[in-house]
């Protein structure tokens, strides 16, 4: 899961109507064509395109390490990736676009058209979704009131490289194969949605920023809170800490979340006098009676000569996750993982993942995106939306995942 931006208005209008979906069966496609006001499948003699191929059959968290690669994508139409607790979602355009990178991460040239793809890792047909004349720009997992019954993926996609052109469409689904779609829609909670602040029933709510004073370091934090969606029910949140000894400054709040039971929120944090600047990441564990914000995790630490960053997190009810990338080129060294409840309950001193996991792909390249599932870690491998170094030299891309990451050798000495 990558950090959501933090605007939540109204894109407009819903959006025009948009040709029926694919289901997709592991042998021949499978067009849902519209018949006396349904859907009607129509079976097509076709291939499944590589990027709808899944490769794995279903993971055994109780099992040794296991890695393999998910999906291959020898064009690197591939650039979103979200999961909820068995399914994963991609989004695939059409072309690729060409290896350069925008200076934004908006696309170089725009597709023809892209689909949303969503598979049950246990097995099953795949799903695909179309947005004709549409590039995919993010997907975002969460569930419906329901919960783990009611996953669903929030979509947001473009008619051109302009902001306002974008709008979120929520895909609601069955949460077992066969995979069905039940819905598309588009209302006042999809961008909610879509920024990661609407899980199981709950929005996370941003309130007003504290504090007084000019320039940007000044009112750097707001009050959250948690309102229960369709009633007035709303719980105001502790304040987010304002200080840290190494970092001193506040930067301001970044793509406060929820899922389930927990709340996160990145602090930006900042040691003026060496340049020195690092996200802090708190969560709270809201089922508590009183609850505290705790700092869970430094995923990205900057300086004047050298960056460390991460992408992530990828977030169920059981951990967080980031994945730590070479600073020196753009191949992962190690998964940070922090258990919940453990990682927000009190402790001495910031739960650090000790001695860490090996990454997905040990050997692997350009990972940009990481998220999981219940039992399984997935990662998108891609030069074209890589994090910080868009230097490899191929033009393809995979999902690669791993089962049960073996803990790192400690270090020597």
């Amino acid at each position: 899961m990558e950090f959501l931006a933090l605007c939540e208005e109204f894109h407009g209008t819903m959006a025009a109507m948009r040709p029926p979906l694919l289901l997709i069966a592991p042998l021949v496609a499978v067009a849902a064509v519209a018949i006396g006001g349904g859907l009607q499948a129509v079976a097509q003699d076709m291939p499944l395109p590589t990027t709808q191929q899944v490769l794995l059959g279903a993971p055994d968290p109780a099992g040794p390490t296991a890695r393999g690669v998910f999906l291959r994508d020898p064009d690197g139409q591939v650039e979103r990736l979200a999961a909820v607790g068995h399914l994963v979602a991609w989004s695939v355009r059409t072309p690729a676009d060409p290896l350069a990178l925008s200076s934004d991460r908006r696309p170089v040239t725009f597709p023809t058209g892209s689909q949303v793809v969503i598979a049950d890792e246990r097995g099953g047909a795949t799903l695909a979704v179309d947005f004709p004349g549409r590039w995919v720009h993010g997907l975002q997992a969460f569930r419906g009131p329901g919960g783990a019954s009611e996953p669903r993926f929030a979509v947001e996609s473009c008619t051109s490289k302009l902001d306002a052109s974008c709008s979120v469409e929520v895909l609601a689904l069955s949460p077992d194969a066969p995979l069905v779609l039940h819905s598309r829609t588009h209302d006042l909670l999809s961008n909610a949605a879509y920024a990661g602040r609407i899980d199981s029933g709950r929005r996370l709510v941003i309130g007003k920023r504290k504090g007084k004073g000019k320039g940007k370091h000044k009112a750097c934090l707001p009050r959250l809170s948690v309102r229960t969606l369709g009633t007035s029910d709303e719980r105001v949140l502790p304040p987010l800490p304002t200080r840290d000894e190494s970092y001193p400054a506040c930067d301001g709040i970044w793509a406060p979340f929820i899922y389930g039971r927990y709340a996160f929120a990145s602090v930006w944090r900042s040691e003026r006098k060496y340049d020195l600047t690092a996200e802090y990441v708190y969560g709270i564990d809201l089922s508590r009676a009183v609850p505290r914000w705790y700092l869970i995790h430094v995923p990205t630490t900057i300086s004047g000569g050298s960056a460390g960053f991460a992408v992530g997190p990828a977030v169920t009810d059981h951990s967080v996750t980031w994945e730590s990338l070479d600073s020196e080129g753009p191949s992962a060294y190690s998964l940070d993982q922090v258990d919940l409840p453990a990682g927000v309950q009190p402790a001495p001193k910031v739960p650090k993942p000790s001695p860490g996991l090996s990454p997905v792909a040990p050997e692997g390249k350009d990972g940009c995106a990481i998220a999981a599932t219940d039992d399984a870690i997935y990662e998108l491998a891609n030069p074209r939306c890589a994090k910080a170094w868009p230097t490899s030299r191929s033009t393809g891309g995979e999902i690669r995942r791993v089962v049960h990451p073996e803990p790192l050798p400690a270090p020597a000495g």
